[in-house]
């Protein structure tokens, strides 16, 4: 763990992280869920043990983040949205992924879904149906910019779950 002024790190696979069980009242994911799983030597390592293929098992991880929250507490989650595609380093959901992220995460509820869309006029408070098409701007393999001027996601969602009950280890 790293700590800095008010602030500290844990680096830990979030598939299994260290924290007790109800020890947080909010946990917030920004655009990370989609890289669990995925080949993560082309961005943020060069070991061979962070090329993966598992393509659901950002569930175990946003079962873990539930897991950690206190009653009553909120999980924040945005992943990019859209067609479903996957880029090896990452994929993006589509509202099927969504539908079974909800399904399956335990002791908690979806209680808010927002939407939002990005174009030439910048990110747009949307729909799911309006952003069902969108794709992702993989800079990794696509050096073009394009007329959008997107740098990643053109579309994302944000999901707010709120834990239910204490969830069983």
């Amino acid at each position: 763990m790293m700590k800095r002024s008010r602030l500290s790190y844990m680096f830990c696979d979030l598939r299994a992280n260290p924290f007790q069980s109800e020890v947080f009242d909010t946990v917030v994911s920004l655009s990370t869920v989609e890289h669990i799983g995925m080949d993560n030597t082309l961005v943020y390592s060069d070991r061979d043990r962070y090329k993966e293929r598992d393509d659901a098992s950002y569930l175990i991880a946003v079962n873990e983040m539930v897991r950690v929250l206190k009653t009553s507490g909120k999980l924040f989650l945005s992943v990019p949205f859209g067609r479903k595609e996957f880029h090896g380093w990452l994929q993006q959901f589509d509202g099927e992924m969504i539908a079974q992220l909800c399904s399956e995460v335990h002791g908690a509820s979806l209680i808010e879904a927002s939407y939002y869309r990005y174009d030439n006029k910048g990110w747009q408070l949307a729909d799911a149906e309006s952003c069902k098409d969108c794709e992702y701007f993989d800079t990794h393999t696509n050096q073009r910019v394009q007329e959008d001027r997107a740098a990643a996601a053109r579309a994302v969602a944000c999901l707010v779950f709120q834990k239910n009950e204490k969830v069983t280890e």
